[in-house]
């Protein structure tokens, strides 16, 4: 950081205040305005502390090798805009031409193409900023705020009443609004995964808003695919339990609906797991890749984890059976862990306290679910099981590939509003059976003192009052 961002940075700050107050007064629901302002300026924040922590904390890390080749393309568009605006577009060129283009060393670009799609965004971006640091953080986290702030319409539109909850969990959580809102992949992962939900939720279920919702489920689509694919792999299966449901819901026969519920579920399952195999078939995301690749960064984040990050799943063989013996363990320390005795630094203990509250929340929640009236009115809204599904998926892969905290704090961030806002939601629908239970108790007692008064009283003959 220099003094550029110093003194640039709080002017496109102010820009992009302008442009957001200018759609938030256009909402007409007060909460929802709120949150969207709040949201936006806690992630503007997190790029700040992500700045300040990166930089003066860590001295470093993936984001200066990001920030080092948007330089090089910044620098390389003074001499060769045309050969530089194609190379950003279209992709990999040929070695030679892009040593002539950047120089020597352009980070990632042979190695990891992942890695080298963030440098084509950043470098982009940095176009329109002076290639400053800080800026480039911004672009970042308002991308990944309107990303979530259309998740959030799609949980408002499924639980009006409860708009107020399910933004603590979507704005609201630091760990979010810090990895999500710096110069990382993070940012664009999570705003993308955002855009792909509200796409499958206006397209699919609503049939609202088509155009908008299929370009920007379009456009997370590719982000995903060219920066964290396994995401985009971890959502399908989860909607294709909410497609169930809502197929399997439309059939009104109770008989029938148990009679071709297990062969919907069978189609519905076979379905996904064929869809997915063929996207994932011969990539890095193949299972048995997967595998593979998991038991190798787990030893590698064995190795260089500091005292007291490192955590202990279990012995991984390369396979994916000796991954899925530690399916429960794994849930649960990616969903409940680090605790707060584990915190060995400012950021775990961060994330150690944000654990505590979910562990509240959960806890809560199973008090209130030890019922069979209240688990089918659970299923009945298809967001609860598509949520938790997702959660389960996304916390079993990082629990066993991160193997150490600080890594997972990072990892963990895109299950997070899913789970949260299930929770929310799930205590939202047990009020809502507690509150109709009241009511009808209130009514049936109300029916019954009504036939006491209107029922006949025995006379009571005069000389019965001396016997």
């Amino acid at each position: 950081m220099t003094l550029q961002d110093l003194f640039l940075s709080p002017i496109y700050w102010g820009l992009l205040f302008l442009i957001m107050s200018s759609y938030a007064n256009k909402l007409s629901d007060a909460t929802m305005k709120k949150a969207f302002m709040e949201g936006f300026h806690l992630h503007i924040i997190g790029a700040i502390g992500f700045a300040v922590v990166y930089n003066f904390y860590y001295g470093g890390g993936d984001t200066t090798l990001y920030y080092q080749g948007s330089q090089r393309i910044y620098r390389a568009f003074s001499n060769a805009p045309t050969e530089v605006w194609q190379t950003l577009i279209f992709g990999k060129y040929a070695a030679h031409d892009i040593v002539g283009l950047w120089g020597n060393g352009m980070p990632f670009y042979e190695d990891d193409p992942a890695s080298y799609m963030v440098i084509r965004i950043a470098g982009f971006l940095s176009l329109f900023c002076f290639n400053t640091y800080l800026i480039l953080c911004f672009f970042f986290a308002t991308f990944s705020f309107i990303g979530s702030w259309h998740f959030y319409r799609v949980v408002c539109d499924i639980f009006p009443k409860y708009k107020k909850e399910m933004s603590y969990g979507i704005f609201y959580f630091p760990s979010v609004f810090f990895w999500a809102s710096g110069l990382m992949k993070d940012p664009l992962s999570f705003g993308a995964m955002c855009f792909v939900v509200y796409a499958l939720y206006f397209v699919f279920i609503k049939g609202k808003e088509l155009l908008r919702a299929s370009l920007l489920g379009v456009l997370g689509i590719v982000i995903l695919l060219s920066v964290k694919g396994y995401i985009l792999y971890c959502l399908i299966p989860a909607f294709s339990v909410w497609v169930f449901l809502m197929y399997s819901e439309k059939i009104r026969s109770q008989f029938l609906r148990i009679a071709i519920g297990p062969f919907l579920l069978a189609v519905f399952s076979i379905g996904g797991y064929y869809l997915l195999m063929q996207m994932i078939e011969g990539t890095a995301f193949d299972l048995d890749n997967v595998a593979k690749k998991t038991k190798v960064t787990a030893d590698y984040l064995r190795q260089v984890s500091s005292e007291g990050s490192y955590y202990e799943i279990g012995p991984l063989d390369g396979t994916l059976g000796g991954m899925l013996q530690y399916l429960p363990k794994a849930i649960f320390i990616a969903i409940f862990r680090p605790f707060l005795w584990e915190a060995v630094n400012p950021v775990m203990l961060l994330a150690a306290l944000e654990n505590t509250f979910i562990a509240y929340l959960t806890i809560k929640v199973l008090s209130k679910v030890f019922n069979i009236r209240a688990l089918k009115l659970i299923f009945s809204n298809h967001f609860i099981p598509f949520a938790i599904t997702f959660t389960f998926i996304f916390a079993f892969w990082v629990g066993i590939a991160s193997s150490n905290f600080g890594t997972l704090v990072r990892y963990k961030i895109p299950f997070i509003p899913f789970y949260v806002c299930s929770l929310y939601a799930i205590i939202a629908v047990t009020e809502k059976m507690r509150v109709r239970k009241k009511v009808k108790r209130r009514r049936k007692k109300q029916h019954q003192d009504a036939n006491i008064r209107t029922q006949p009283q025995e006379l009571i003959k005069p000389s019965e009052f001396f016997t």
